[in-house]
């Protein structure tokens, strides 16, 4: 498994709507509901490949503007305490 390291960072609040819309895709590949939310990690100078397990909806499947790889992951917690 690639490690990776980033910052939680707050988003712009928007992408409920396109969560909306990739829903039925998503639970049609995957078996699984979306979790209405997003995780915003802005990672810090990585190169990240796409793995080959990542789910991929394509710009066409749910009429969206592009296409979404959703690769798998872990998240583990690191609190800075001061």
């Amino acid at each position: 498994m690639t490690l990776l390291r980033g910052i939680v960072r707050s988003g712009k609040g928007d992408f409920s709507f396109w969560l909306a819309k990739l829903e039925s895709s998503y639970t049609q590949k995957k078996g699984m509901k979306l979790y209405p939310g997003t995780l915003n990690v802005h990672l810090s100078d990585a190169i990240f490949p796409t793995p080959k397990d990542a789910i991929r909806l394509e710009k066409e499947e749910y009429g969206g503007r592009v296409s979404v790889s959703m690769p798998p992951c872990r998240i583990f917690v690191e609190v800075e305490v001061s």
